[in-house]
């Protein structure tokens, strides 16, 4: 994605900030999402086709607000963004959203470590992205 698209996105997700609660997190989480100003945006579209894009490459050790619009016509999407683990151990849940009709965004401020994630949603192998943070 090139700088220019990417400064459009974050524009526009300055703009939607405005109209667009932060999602349920800690007091401080919310606070330190209004004072940083150059963070990167990733969006990805549930579908009803999947995830688009179906895997995001970044750097690790940056903030960046993870935005899932969800297109699909399906309005009781519940997403979960997971580490993946090696066979046989048990995930922790990094972080989860329930779509609503009257919410069909989600928006979070994430700093994961190095690894790969998974964007997964039960029962709906389709709406699958991979995040991959090297």
């Amino acid at each position: 994605m090139s700088k220019t698209v990417r400064a459009s996105l974050f524009r526009a997700l300055q703009a939607a900030l405005a109209v667009v609660a932060l999602p349920d997190t800690a007091l401080a989480q919310r606070q330190q999402a209004k004072t940083v100003s150059n963070i990167q945006v990733e969006m990805i579209y549930l579908e009803k086709s999947g995830c688009h894009p179906a895997q995001i490459t970044r750097p690790q050790g940056q903030q960046f607000r993870l935005w899932v619009v969800n297109k699909s016509g399906n309005q009781n999407v519940q997403l979960s963004l997971q580490p993946v683990v090696a066979q046989g151990a048990q995930p922790v849940v990094q972080s989860a959203k329930q779509f609503t009709p009257a919410d069909a965004h989600w928006l979070q401020l994430l700093n994961l470590p190095a690894g790969t994630y998974k964007l997964t949603a039960p029962g709906a192998q389709a709406f699958g992205c991979t995040i991959v943070l090297k």
